[in-house]
């Protein structure tokens, strides 16, 4: 089985992330969804090519970063680009159009696991926010997608 760490929208909370450390070497990849993608320096040495990392509208970036890993295409954005505040339905035709299993974004701050169309959306929310923030793990085996929401 294979366990993905991800994180968004630190916003400079570093000392939440390195609580998160002993999670990076329990888990395949960590990504990091932006809104403070410099947050990850610290860690990049360590993750190494673990590591998949995307800005967002505070990095002044904001492409998505197709990846194939463990049997299923994902999708890593931060989101501004695509409306999620208003509407996933952008967000999801590019990743269906894609033909992605899971999508990965977060600008938002607010969690969310869903599936739409067979297609796996998580939102980890945000490990800035304001009640010691979150988190999420997803876990795959058997092209099969579980992904769950924790507090830092």
């Amino acid at each position: 089985m294979a366990k993905i760490l991800v994180l968004s929208d630190t916003h400079g909370k570093t000392d939440r992330i390195k609580k998160l450390q002993p999670l990076f070497n329990e888990c395949d990849c960590v990504f990091h969804l932006g809104d403070y993608y410099s947050d990850m320096n610290e860690f990049r040495e360590q993750l190494g090519n673990k590591l998949y990392a995307v800005k967002g509208n505070c990095d002044f970036g904001g492409q998505p970063l197709f990846v194939e890993a463990f049997g299923v295409k994902i999708m890593a954005v931060h989101g501004n680009k695509y409306g999620v505040k208003n509407s996933l339905s952008l967000l999801l035709a590019t990743a269906l159009e894609e033909k992605c299993d899971l999508v990965l974004y977060g600008h938002t701050h607010l969690e969310k696991v869903a599936t739409f169309s067979g297609l796996t959306v998580v939102n980890p929310g945000a490990v800035s926010g304001f009640f010691g923030g979150t988190y999420a793990v997803v876990e795959i085996e058997d092209k099969k997608i579980n992904a769950f929401i924790q507090n830092v």
